[in-house]
């Protein structure tokens, strides 16, 4: 299995953890503290970025010496600037399926809140 499927699989694992989290705290009428949500945009970030690094590689595509800490930084222009340079149009359904990662805690915790409460 290459590096960038677990990293992949790792944003997965990550995504549906937080998910369930922010639904249980959602029915048990809490908030997310905020560290928590620090950590997932931290570990977030990072692991697109790393992600991004590998795929960097993988592609041949000479970003320069420090591509992963601007795409760290820059990670919501970044990652679909360079998954668009990399794999054209088709690079669109990357970028949207990064997006979907991202809001899904968010997204099912509205639903959850909003169908179930």
């Amino acid at each position: 299995m290459k590096k960038t499927s677990l990293i992949i699989i790792a944003l997965l694992i990550m995504s549906i953890c937080n998910s369930y989290l922010q639904i249980v705290l959602t029915f048990s009428e809490k908030e997310v503290e905020l560290n928590s949500d620090i950590l997932w945009v931290f570990m977030f970030g990072l692991l697109v970025a790393w992600w991004c690094q590998i795929d960097a590689r993988l592609h041949h595509a000479n970003k320069g010496f420090d591509f992963g800490f601007i795409v760290y930084i820059f990670w919501p222009v970044m990652v679909p600037y360079y998954v668009l340079s990399t794999r054209g149009i088709e690079g669109i359904l990357v970028v949207f399926g990064f997006i979907a990662l991202y809001s899904l805690p968010i997204v099912s915790s509205l639903i959850a809140w909003t169908y179930f409460t």
